[in-house]
């Protein structure tokens, strides 16, 4: 999963995780912000900050084989549950 995904892909994820196309957007600009963030810890700190393999360019998440989404770093599927979006 590229980190700007294109409209397409957006409303493809929306259609599958039953989210509005905004929600998927927003969650895309927050994995972004973060790995700024992670990335200019490492610069100010001179090393990893425990995300993984070091690497804050690496993207966040990608689809498996049957089409979940997974936290690259964790290992581990990401939870796409309302609740998680107050």
């Amino acid at each position: 999963m590229q980190p700007r995904p294109k409209r397409d892909e957006i409303n493809r994820l929306s259609r599958e995780l039953n989210f509005p196309p905004r929600v998927i957007q927003v969650w895309f600009q927050n994995a972004r912000a973060r790995d700024r963030r992670e990335a200019l810890y490492q610069v100010a700190h001179g090393g990893s900050s425990g995300g993984g393999n070091g690497d804050a360019t690496h993207y966040r998440s990608s689809s498996n084989a049957n089409g979940s989404i997974t936290d690259n770093y964790a290992n581990r599927p990401v939870s796409c549950q309302p609740t998680d979006l107050r």
